[in-house]
């Protein structure tokens, strides 16, 4: 079975002055969770690494994990805990929580690679991981807790992440198994908001790259997708 992972998590000093992540709730992790729901009809398993309690707003369905490394709790290096082997993934999809999913993904359950990043819609040779598809990838937990400042050292590959790491970044850098969603899937149409937005309407995921959100698009494709 598919197993969609997100993160959802209170940000540090360093994040709340250098993006929004606090604008995020776990109202953010039911939506996509809906988005879900509605189009994929093959059984998945939901589940959210979070510093938030069940009891603070998750619908029923959605499996809520603490983080078990609270040091790195408030970075964005958190997220690597979805390949943390006692949450037993084998088959894996990790969803930022700005993502609106429009039309059926049941495709996505097919995926039996090792590791797959959409490619960034600026720079066409680098990837991102808004949406990453993964098989049992234990060992990048497995070789980030054997030395945290080590991977954000790591990491720090671009100027914007020379404060706080990126695990973005790390990924890229140490996983030779990486490849582009979009290749391994040629009928996805994933679309970046702010960079192809005349295209959306024809998107089975939408998802969002820099400051602007779901919440503040007036397309009908986002309007009635991100419920």
């Amino acid at each position: 079975m598919l197993t969609i992972a997100t993160v959802l998590f209170r940000p540090g000093e360093v994040m709340k002055t250098t993006n929004n992540t606090a604008r995020y709730d776990p109202e953010w992790v039911n939506k996509l969770y809906r988005g879900f729901q509605r189009n994929m009809t093959r059984p998945f398993r939901f589940v959210c690494v979070s510093d938030h309690d069940k009891s603070e707003g998750f619908m029923d369905e959605i499996e809520v994990v603490p983080f078990i490394h609270q040091d790195h709790v408030g970075s964005w290096m958190c997220i690597n805990e979805i390949f943390r082997p006692d949450l037993e993934i084998e088959h894996g999809l990790f969803v930022g929580l700005d993502t609106v999913i429009c039309k059926n993904v049941d495709f996505l359950h097919d995926y039996k690679g090792r590791f797959c990043m959409v490619n960034h819609p600026r720079y066409p040779d680098r990837q991102m991981n808004a949406i990453t598809l993964f098989s049992k990838a234990d060992w990048i937990w497995e070789r980030y807790i054997k030395s945290p400042a080590k991977a954000v050292e790591e990491s720090k590959t671009r100027e914007w992440a020379q404060e706080q790491g990126s695990e973005m970044l790390w990924w890229e850098k140490i996983n030779p198994y990486c490849c582009s969603t979009q290749r391994v899937f040629p009928q996805l149409r994933l679309y970046s908001y702010k960079l192809e937005t005349p295209s959306i309407r024809d998107a089975h995921m939408i998802y969002w790259h820099g400051r602007q959100k779901p919440q503040n698009a007036k397309e009908e494709v986002v309007v009635n997708n991100w419920i």
